[in-house]
């Protein structure tokens, strides 16, 4: 074999083996991320669900049918802290869950004729790999009745 034809397939082995490690890392990243960005958006949509009966109410009027109605206050600072600390609790009992940074808690409210919308939203920051770190936003929504009282 000469010289030349050596380093030819010498070459094609790398260009393979770098494939084959890139094709690797990518699906690792991908698997990962996906994995925890559904543990992370459900644990904002089970804090969510458990802690909206317990929010303050505000009175809203729905300007098409003339009624009134109560939902949750997401607005106050408080709230979205309240589902910070819901998040991180459920997430630290999962024992599968790697150790994640949960920053930008977001909730807010979207009202319809029927019920209320709250939407979460949170920025999860996760190890990958030695010392690699990604960081994704997730989004969760979760439908809570129209309340009836302030209470």
């Amino acid at each position: 074999m000469t010289v030349h034809r050596r380093r030819q397939i010498g070459l094609i082995g790398l260009t393979i083996g770098v494939f084959v490690v890139w094709f690797t890392w990518n699906s690792f990243v991908r698997d990962k991320t996906l994995w925890i960005e559904n543990k992370a958006e459900a644990a904002l949509a089970n804090s969510m669900t458990s802690l909206a009966p317990q929010l303050s109410r505000i009175k809203i009027v729905d300007n098409n049918a003339g009624e009134t109605f109560y939902a949750p206050n997401t607005y106050r600072l408080a709230a979205a802290w309240q589902v910070y600390g819901e998040m991180l609790k459920v997430l630290n009992q999962d024992v599968s869950v790697p150790p994640v940074k949960v920053t930008l808690v977001n909730v807010r409210n979207e009202y319809s004729d029927s019920q209320t919308s709250i939407v979460g939203q949170a920025t999860v920051e996760f190890p990958l790999w030695a010392g690699i770190e990604k960081q994704i936003v997730i989004h969760s929504t979760i439908q809570v009745p129209h309340y009836q009282s302030a209470n």
